[in-house]
């Protein structure tokens, strides 16, 4: 195995660059992370055989290049080393199979071992985060973005990352923070056969709610057919989305408070002061007091269930006797396939 990879790493860096699709200009090229305008940032240094982007601070050997650059595994990187230099990973593809498997029974035994039921459940801040920073935005998943309209502005800005692989992070969580806790986040769900696993399944766009720049929350968007759309952390009150936005306007400001996550994310890609309501039974009667010094103006979605989530925040408002005013889309429609239908018009 050392001799494969070593044999990798001596592959000359700026053929495996070309290979990868990387313009590259004597030492220099732009950095894959598209970050760059008009000043390559990427740096090649042949006689180290190494490489570093002084835009966003990655950099590495051969191996590090394409993990990052096609956002894949070691495995898949040494498989892309594979078709494109001819290396053989046969050997190592057997011992990385035997290791995993045993990694994976192991963390099967101790699940099954952790079957007790626990009565506390608390949103964990730290564990939150830790998933976030775990997480980045296959290309898969930007294109779902895209096609809804957001920007890359937009995107950074909310941190929308997304999760490919549910069970490998999954045992990855298990193994540095413990099941018991895991399930005390809301992040596990209890089995038939009374194992745990983890609330995600298959490919998510993964939501994080940020406040005073932590993550309090996570929402998850799933990409295939077949079962909930949103997934939401168990047994843990709902947040409201885009909480910071509060703070930084003036008074009298206009808020609009939206249905969802992704109309709220839309809405503010448009200027809007938007906040985001998981629906109808998340808004809290002490929530209100947060709005006092705005005008507000609800965008409920246009449907049975947005005219009665319209009328419980009125009628939360209402006991304060605050007025506020509500938005009528066109019939089933929502603020998200409004705007930006009206941006393409």
């Amino acid at each position: 195995m050392n001799k494969m990879i070593n044999d990798i790493k001596s592959i000359p860096i700026k053929e495996v660059a070309l290979k990868l699709g990387i313009k590259v200009k004597g030492n220099k090229a732009n950095c894959f992370g598209g970050h760059d305008n008009k000043t390559p940032s990427l740096s090649f240094t042949p006689g180290k055989n190494l490489w570093h982007c002084f835009g966003c601070g990655l950099g590495g050997n051969n191996i590090d290049l394409v993990e990052k650059s096609l956002r894949c595994t070691f495995k898949q990187s040494l498989q892309w080393f594979a078709t494109n230099f001819g290396i053989n990973i046969f050997n190592f593809r057997k011992t990385h199979d035997k290791l995993y498997n045993r990694q994976k029974v192991a963390v099967r035994q101790g699940i099954k071992k952790a079957t007790a039921e626990v009565d506390t459940y608390k949103a964990d801040l730290e564990l939150y985060e830790w998933i976030i920073k775990k997480l980045e935005l296959s290309p898969e998943g930007e294109n779902y973005l895209r096609e809804r309209g957001l920007k890359e502005e937009t995107i950074s800005y909310f941190k929308l990352c997304d999760i490919v692989s549910p069970n490998k992070l999954f045992m990855e969580a298990v193994k540095a923070w413990g099941l018991e806790r895991l399930h005390k986040a809301g992040l596990t769900r209890i089995n038939r056969n009374k194992t745990h696993s983890f609330i995600w399944w298959g490919h998510n766009i993964i939501i994080p709610f940020m406040s005073n720049g932590h993550v309090t929350y996570i929402q998850a968007r799933r990409l295939e057919q077949g079962g909930p759309k949103y997934i939401n952390i168990s047994n843990i009150q709902k947040p409201m989305f885009n909480l910071d936005i509060l703070r930084k306007l003036k008074p009298g400001s206009r808020v609009y408070i939206c249905e969802g996550v992704f109309d709220c994310i839309v809405g503010w890609q448009f200027k809007l002061n938007t906040v985001g309501i998981l629906g109808v039974g998340s808004f809290k009667d002490e929530w209100v007091d947060l709005f006092a010094n705005f005008n507000i103006v609800i965008i409920p979605d246009a449907d049975e269930a947005g005219e009665a989530f319209g009328l419980k925040v009125q009628k939360v408002f209402a006991k304060m006797a605050k007025v506020i005013q509500i938005v009528k889309l066109p019939n089933g429609s929502d603020l998200n396939d409004f705007l930006t239908e009206k941006h393409r018009r």
